[in-house]
């Protein structure tokens, strides 16, 4: 998304101001109708406009131009007002904006807008905020001259030395990975066409895992890896169950990488030792009917948050060389009240995300005194949910925090001493005043 999506916002606002317009514009333009069946599960079913499906066929590309023609003149007698509503959303957003550094290794990674572009820069400082500024991508440069342009966050190899990054300059979410060395500051000749842009590195700085997608259906449904020099990528894992899609992680103790595959009610992992890509992937637990897991790597054991009898989930442990659920043991146990949505795992600590009435909550449990607490929020009603949060042995939690009448905010919390600091509240320029506004939380029965 670019960083002012004004047309989505615009598209809303002018629906109803359209309609005034219609009766003056043109007929709108009607697609011809081509029956084509469609058969699933013994169930047929007729889709007359299934023929707008072909990005290439020049019928469509025309039958598209004259609806936006159409939208045009039905419009057109609102463009001072667009003009008007176009200056004035723009004046609430601050321009030259950047995100609360992330500290990862010696470095701090960020991005910024810069005021009058589009595209963020992407940086970084060594050992602290005070350090000068290492310029990663500039997406403004990159996207001159292209109609679309969308870049991922780099995927930051284990040395710091390279990144990989992704690139869509179609608007469908496929992504060629390119790979600059950051001693150099050259973009390497090899890339990978057409991923998902998902993907990690494994620990020998040469290896990188990541999913393609199916052409036609989108599906992210194939795992393969990339090294480094080497012209030919070798896949790793085919998903066949067309319910089922795929994604790698990376466990925040840098120790290993997760292949998850997972249905709308059931999951399935396999982990390797990211130090050993080679060795390839083992299961974790075969899937089930309606057994949902997760994996997180706590250094001597592996949490798994999981709905084994238990509607709302709960959190397990077990010793990272018996993963069968037989020697899965309960950590926090199921609650009828409460649903576990996720955890956030470190050394000492583990930070659970609940819902409790409605609200969300941030549990924090010592893993060795088990003492328990929850981040206070003095709001009636609000958002909270874990931030960008990748060092292990950290003694603070990121988190970002919303309401009705408080701008976004980044807090790092002080797990020892439950202290906070705020890192960034958004500006929001025209004089917005959280006072002046009012917001309750209202429970009642359906």
């Amino acid at each position: 998304m670019n960083h002012f999506d004004y047309p989505a916002v615009l598209g809303a606002a002018f629906f109803m101001l359209g309609l005034s317009g219609l009766a003056a514009a043109a007929e709108p333009p009607k697609a011809k109708r081509v029956p084509y069946k469609l058969e699933k599960h013994g169930e047929t079913r007729t889709d007359d406009y299934y023929w707008l499906r072909e990005r290439e066929n020049p019928e469509v590309i025309a039958y598209l131009k004259a609806e936006n023609a159409f939208t045009d003149a039905a419009l057109k007698h609102t463009e001072q007002l667009q003009e008007k509503l176009f200056t004035e959303m723009r004046s609430r957003i601050k321009e030259d904006d950047s995100s609360v550094p992330f500290k990862y290794g010696q470095y701090f990674y960020y991005k910024r807008y810069e005021k009058g572009f589009e595209y963020p820069v992407f940086a970084r400082k060594k050992g602290g905020l005070d350090a000068p500024e290492e310029l990663l991508l500039n997406v403004n440069e990159m996207a001159k001259g292209q109609a679309y342009f969308h870049v991922r966050f780099p995927t930051i190899r284990p040395d710091h030395k390279m990144i990989a990054f992704g690139v869509d300059t179609k608007g469908r979410r496929f992504y060629a990975v390119h790979f600059k060395d950051l001693e150099t500051g050259k973009v390497l000749d090899e890339n990978i066409p057409d991923t998902a842009g998902n993907m990690t590195w494994a620990n020998d700085n040469k290896t990188l895992f990541y999913v393609k997608q199916d052409t036609e259906t989108l599906r992210w449904n194939r795992v393969l890896a990339h090294r480094l020099g080497e012209k030919e990528d070798k896949e790793i894992y085919f998903e066949k169950d067309d319910t089922f899609e795929v994604s790698v992680s990376k466990a925040k103790t840098d120790r290993h990488i997760f292949l998850r595959t997972g249905a709308t009610l059931s999951t399935e992992y396999r982990y390797l030792d990211a130090d050993r890509p080679e060795e390839g992937f083992r299961m974790f637990y075969p899937r089930q009917p309606k057994l949902e897991y997760s994996v997180d790597d706590g250094g001597s054991v592996f949490y798994i948050t999981n709905n084994d009898n238990a509607r709302n989930f709960k959190v397990s442990s077990c010793p990272q060389d018996k993963t069968d659920k037989s020697s899965w043991t309960d950590v926090i146990a199921h609650r009828d009240d409460t649903l576990v949505e996720y955890i956030d795992v470190y050394e000492k600590w583990l930070v659970i995300k609940e819902r409790n009435g409605g609200l969300p909550k941030l549990r924090v449990l010592g893993r060795s005194d088990k003492k328990d607490s929850y981040i206070p929020f003095d709001e009636p009603t609000y958002v909270a949910e874990a931030g960008e949060n990748f060092e292990y042995k950290a003694d603070w939690f990121r988190f970002n925090y919303e309401s009705l009448t408080t701008p976004a905010s980044v807090y790092d919390y002080d797990l020892a001493t439950g202290g906070r600091l705020l890192k960034k509240r958004q500006e929001v320029p025209g004089g917005f005043r959280p006072e002046d506004y009012a917001a309750d939380f209202v429970l009642f029965t359906a």
